[in-house]
């Protein structure tokens, strides 16, 4: 895929990313990896748009790169590319940061509630995620074309309708802002962090 992606017109925004495979023992790569499929979301789709249509490739490797060019299709991986890529830059920052060996142990702590307090700060920005993504691509949610799932009703089940999130509001709320929290009581764990309770 990498030959695909030199061989396309358009140059890299950031020549310093690119795509590589994930390292198993530096997570940094992955902040890296991620800014990179971030900021080269169309490139990608074109060179497996490149890898598919090319006979010349084995039947795998057609099979595979369709595969990812449906993932890519998604508005949900857009979204959360873009997403993933500002919170991995940021805690990578952090962790560079927190790495030094002339850190002093406030300017540690105060790393740790910034950290926290950009993790709140990011409940509310979705939409500018979701911006951010259809600027990439013009894709759409995968259930925006599916029909409604009927819940079968029990008699004792209340007179309220069932709330079914679709799109948007599916990421967000089944995915989205789990993450988040989930970010945040790791980073909050340590109860050594002065105001935490």
């Amino acid at each position: 895929m990498l030959k695909h992606l030199e061989k396309g017109d358009e140059r890299k925004q950031d020549s310093s990313l690119v795509l590589k495979r994930v390292s198993d023992t530096r997570w940094c790569a992955r902040a890296d990896a991620t800014k990179a499929l971030a900021n080269g979301y169309n490139s990608f789709q074109k060179a497996l748009q490149s890898i598919a249509g090319d006979e010349t490739q084995t039947s795998q490797a057609i099979h595979e790169a369709k595969c990812l060019l449906n993932d890519l299709g998604k508005n949900e991986n857009a979204v959360m590319a873009v997403f993933w890529a500002a919170i991995l830059d940021r805690i990578n920052g952090v962790s560079i940061s927190l790495q030094k060996k002339t850190i002093e142990l406030r300017t540690a702590v105060d790393l740790l509630k910034s950290l926290l307090d950009f993790l709140i700060s990011q409940r509310e920005l979705f939409d500018d995620y979701e911006t951010k993504a259809n600027e990439k691509t013009d894709t759409q949610y995968s259930d925006e074309n599916q029909r409604v799932r009927k819940r079968k009703r029990h008699h004792d089940d209340g007179a309220a309708e069932e709330v079914v999130f679709r799109g948007k509001e599916k990421l967000k709320v089944d995915t989205y802002l789990p993450v988040l929290d989930m970010l945040y009581r790791t980073v909050a764990a340590p109860r050594s962090l002065p105001g935490n309770k």
